[in-house]
């Protein structure tokens, strides 16, 4: 009876393992796609997860910018949190980019499309293509462009956490404030999918390890 109770529960545990493979194999394929540059050159209303963040910048009205990997965009955020629109550029399906800002303009290098763009309030005012290693460390240079989730403003630095937090440090008197994103969740990200299809992999591995290594020995005697 017993056995036959272990048998019940290793099968359901299998069948729910393969349905997280499929979800999480068939989500990544959906969110490897739609990271395809979906927000090219264009200001847009429509708030996306912060799957990937990739820089931080903020603006003398205390707006804060924040890049996003995943659709090659930045999303901008009021001082209280809430979302107010977002601008994309192609970066050639996810590639690395880095932006810097100022007198309120956004200034953006991208490496796989190797592209400058200049952004005010989310419209594209200045684009240029084609520019080689040495153009984007000058601009990078130029605009204190960063990809990373740190921005200095004064005495106050800001970070970005993985809780879409922006914490807010005084150096002067060492105070924290702290502001919390108002972001999506779903769709979750490509990491998040392979993650899930992973984990669901080595669980079926564990509940049929004798199966595999039967398999394994096979194949290494022949």
């Amino acid at each position: 009876m017993k056995s036959k109770n272990n048998n019940i529960i290793k099968m359901v545990l299998t069948v729910v393992a393969m349905f997280l493979f499929l979800f999480g194999w068939i989500g990544g394929f959906i969110s490897g796609l739609s990271s395809m540059d979906s927000v090219n050159s264009q200001k847009y209303y429509k708030q996306y997860p912060l799957n990937e963040k990739n820089g931080i910048a903020v603006d003398s009205d205390s707006n804060i910018y924040i890049g996003e990997g995943q659709t090659g965009s930045i999303q901008v955020y009021d001082s209280t949190g809430n979302f107010q629109y977002g601008f994309g550029f192609p970066t050639g399906g996810g590639g690395w980019f880095a932006f810097g800002i100022k007198e309120d303009r956004i200034h953006i290098v991208t490496a796989r499309t190797d592209s400058y763009f200049i952004f005010d309030k989310g419209e594209l005012v200045y684009s240029e293509k084609e520019i080689d290693y040495k153009r984007s460390e000058e601009l990078q240079a130029e605009y204190n462009m960063t990809y990373k989730k740190s921005f200095f403003k004064g005495n106050k630095t800001y970070k970005i956490s993985s809780r879409n937090t922006v914490s807010i440090k005084d150096k002067l008197n060492g105070k924290v404030e702290r502001i919390h994103l108002k972001v999506p969740i779903w769709p979750f990200s490509f990491k998040i999918f392979h993650n899930i299809a992973s984990a669901s992999m080595g669980l079926i591995f564990i509940l049929h390890h004798k199966f595999f290594l039967s398999l394994f020995k096979g194949t290494k005697k022949e």
